[in-house]
């Protein structure tokens, strides 16, 4: 990124001799920083079926931003308490729900859970939000899991076994985690010639100017 002399700008308070100096050979100086602006992936899941049969021994895979990968599996019954390990996968206990909302809110827990991905501290890897519709509403809840790293490494793949759509959808990734752009952060001088309008350095200035994305602007 180079700044060179605005000589057709406008420069308030100041002739036309204001110039903006760059630096050569300032790399010592010279940095690059990601920008603020990274974006979380996110996922979708709802669970239209208030019959907890319909998500029984349903398994959904989940994969955080740092690659680990945990498996969910609804079960309607045997004995298992939700955050268990069965066969490798976050048992997700239904078995006394007759709701949607009941139903998501446990896979929510499973997550929470030791067992599950934030280690039992809530949304600490994986930040979820749910949504249940109130009575009469037929839409049934929706749970939103959003990676709690951001950026596109969060944009990882989800996988559901044993799972009815017309019950329960389930999207294939996360999706919309990006990275921020590098920002060239370039060291520069301020240079003026002529006659200056101010006592550079003095207490008894009444103006001063400052560099605002490579312009001038006057403060008084």
């Amino acid at each position: 990124m180079a700044f060179g002399n605005f000589g057709d700008e406008p420069k308030p308070d100041i002739g036309s001799d204001f110039t903006i100096n760059q630096y050569e050979n300032a790399s010592a100086n010279y940095q690059k920083a990601n920008d603020i602006h990274k974006h979380a992936a996110s996922a979708t899941l709802t669970f239209k079926s208030d019959n907890r049969v319909d998500y029984d021994e349903s398994v959904v895979t989940l994969i955080s931003s740092a690659g680990t990968g945990k498996a969910y599996q609804f079960q309607n019954g045997g004995g298992n308490a939700t955050g268990t390990i069965d066969s490798g996968a976050v048992v997700v206990q239904i078995n006394t729900f007759t709701t949607s909302g009941a139903v998501a809110a446990e896979l929510l827990t499973a997550i929470n859970h030791a067992n599950g991905h934030n280690g039992g501290s809530s949304n600490s890897v994986l930040s979820m939000s749910l949504t249940v519709p109130a009575p009469p509403a037929t839409a049934g809840a929706v749970l939103v899991i959003t990676q709690v790293v951001l950026g596109a490494a969060g944009n990882t793949n989800i996988n559901g076994i044993d799972i009815n759509a017309s019950h329960f959808t389930v999207p294939p990734k996360f999706t919309d985690g990006s990275d921020g752009r590098q920002l060239d952060k370039v060291p520069f001088s301020l240079g003026l010639s002529g006659v200056l309008p101010f006592n550079i350095g003095s207490v008894a200035s009444r103006s001063a100017y400052t560099m605002t994305k490579g312009k001038q602007i006057s403060t008084k």
